[in-house]
């Protein structure tokens, strides 16, 4: 498929901007980024439309989905997975379907960049930590933590181990972070398989 470079330049924003955020930019965002009219970025949008590059929703600010499997995130040469967030579950359990489905991929759906890792819990040992044999945490790597969270650490004698970050070090199977305990990561998520 070929592009015009104002073209190509929405392709590759529309695309970075759905892997950063979650969601597509708005005519507006786009017409901003290139300095020219919204009007103008509609017209490349129908024409990328016709292409067969783009899909979008009528009446709809951020419905740009990107179909050219060029400008989709690859995880190792295929494409990046993404799940479509169907519905909402309000207090008392009632599920409200929503009419338009929004697709997020893991990563923005974690909160997480690309050098985010994942971690298997094996066994009960963290089972005070509210951890579950079969639980998935994902780490985002980090030099800092704040008080409080579950942290990957790389102490002294050359063990890497997952504990709870306090000041003191005083709760049981917590670190203090001081010169003989290097962190390497941050727990921020957890995802449970309920089978």
């Amino acid at each position: 498929m070929n592009y015009t470079p104002k073209q190509l330049k929405i392709m590759q924003y529309i695309s970075k901007t759905n892997q950063d955020k979650g969601y597509s930019p708005t005519l507006g965002e786009i017409a901003e980024m290139l300095n020219v009219s919204t009007p103008t970025v509609y017209e490349h949008i129908c024409a990328l439309e016709k292409k067969g590059a783009l899909r979008r929703r009528r009446y709809e600010a951020r419905s740009l989905e990107v179909l050219d499997e060029r400008f989709l995130p690859t995880e190792h040469g295929e494409k990046a997975s993404q799940i479509e967030i169907s519905g909402r579950v309000l207090s008392g359990g009632w599920v409200y379907v929503t009419e338009r489905p929004q697709k997020v991929s893991l990563p923005s759906l974690f909160g997480v960049g690309e050098a985010a890792t994942l971690l298997e819990v094996v066994g009960d040992f963290m089972a005070s930590e509210g951890l579950k044999d079969g639980d998935i945490l994902v780490v985002e790597r980090s030099s800092e933590a704040p008080e409080g969270s579950l942290v990957v650490v790389h102490s002294g004698d050359g063990r890497v181990v997952l504990k709870r970050n306090s000041a003191d070090g005083a709760e049981g199977g917590s670190v203090a972070v001081d010169k003989k305990v290097h962190v390497s990561g941050v727990v921020t998520a957890l995802v449970r398989r309920f089978r």
